[in-house]
């Protein structure tokens, strides 16, 4: 499974779109807007709430990258402080057999925090915290 997110050009001082991927060993937490109600007899009913009631949690690494990169990659999580971005995930399905719809799914993520590890003189690594949303591009 690859996930990916693209800084646009003319942000940031690039001159063309520049994809970022993430690094193997991603995780994915899901869970689901609930309503519930409980019994006294153990029973109980439950329904999901609203119409955008799956949650997602994600957690990516961008490791050992070049200090260039792996500030540019600061940088574009800086600038989306409290706004949301394009997250494309290659799901690990054959892509051959698959139609891209299968194969592909863009959700929109916002990065709620990150955390900046200082490998070597060159070398930086990133643990960033993603959070899906449902609301139109920033």
């Amino acid at each position: 499974m690859n996930y990916e997110f693209t800084i646009p050009s003319g942000s940031l001082g690039l001159t063309s779109d520049r994809a970022i991927k993430a690094d193997r060993g991603l995780s994915r937490q899901v869970s689901f807007s609930l309503l519930t109600a409980k019994f006294g007899d153990g029973y109980e009913q439950r329904g999901l709430n609203g119409i955008n009631n799956k949650q997602e949690q994600l957690s990516v690494s961008f490791n050992n990258r070049e200090y260039r990169e792996g500030n540019l990659i600061a940088a574009f999580f800086d600038s989306k402080a409290a706004l949301n971005f394009d997250l494309k995930i290659t799901n690990n399905r054959d892509v051959e057999a698959s139609t891209p719809t299968e194969a592909y799914e863009t959700i929109r993520v916002a990065c709620d925090g990150y955390n900046l590890v200082y490998v070597n003189d060159t070398t930086i690594s990133i643990q960033a915290q993603f959070r899906r949303v449902y609301e139109p591009t920033a």
